[in-house]
């Protein structure tokens, strides 16, 4: 896409080169792929979303609330949405253009049985060609920037905020004991030995709770940036 031209990106066409790969490559490797755009890089998304956590608030929302999180996701993605938005617009105006020239055609039909002015025949079908093309062409564009740019946009933006979370947890839960600590159990060796099994399998069960949590919440994440997938509904009703 960054290499495309402007029909390119209009038609997908930059896309033939990826799909290619799998026919003449062997093996596809991370090389083999373009270069992906700096702004979907997830250290560039992390960064942003990390400057958004700071900068966006909402004051009558309590912290950590999901009004706040929801409020920090569109101000960073406002172009993404405003995008989506214009197209989901025009898209939704288009639809209804080919059945009004459908309905101009079918009424030269019934009015010049004879055919005496053929190209308003031709106009009409021209018409319902060319504007059911552009529909298409707006609708694909609409669905190619929610799934393929703000879907995974807030998907990586939700998980690296997430993991970045999990990470500093985990650094708590598995700091080493205090020198005091180890000197209390000198004077038992055997005390020592199954209090440090016992202090071993505790975070064992930390890191495991740890793990399920990150799990369950990657889930919910997933489940949230679908809402790309609808976002358009709430415009084009």
């Amino acid at each position: 896409i960054v290499g495309g031209s402007p029909w390119d990106i209009i038609l997908f066409t930059y896309t033939t080169k990826v799909v290619m790969l799998g026919y003449t490559s062997e093996s596809l490797e991370i090389g083999d792929l373009p270069i992906l755009p700096g702004n979907h890089r997830a250290t560039y998304i992390f960064a942003k979303m990390k400057e958004a956590m700071k900068k966006y608030k909402v004051k009558s929302a309590r912290p950590g609330s999901g009004l706040q999180l929801a409020w920090r996701v569109f101000r960073v993605n406002l172009k993404l949405f405003g995008m989506v938005a214009g197209l989901v617009s025009i898209s939704a105006l288009l639809y209804y253009v080919p059945a009004l020239f459908l309905r101009l055609f079918v009424n030269y039909l019934e009015t010049d049985p004879e055919r005496t002015n053929p190209a308003w025949g031709w106009f009409y079908c021209a018409g319902l060609f060319g504007f059911n093309a552009i529909a298409y062409l707006f609708t694909n564009q609409m669905w190619s920037l929610s799934t393929t740019s703000l879907q995974v946009a807030i998907r990586v933006q939700l998980n690296s905020i997430l993991f970045s979370k999990t990470l500093v947890r985990k650094d708590v839960a598995s700091s080493a004991p205090t020198k005091s600590d180890k000197d209390k159990d000198d004077g038992d060796k055997s005390k020592t030995k199954d209090t440090n099994e016992e202090e071993k399998k505790e975070d064992e069960g930390e890191f495991s709770s740890k793990a399920q949590i990150m799990t369950l919440m990657t889930t919910d994440v997933d489940r949230v940036s679908e809402f790309a997938w609808h976002f358009f509904t709430l415009i084009g009703m």
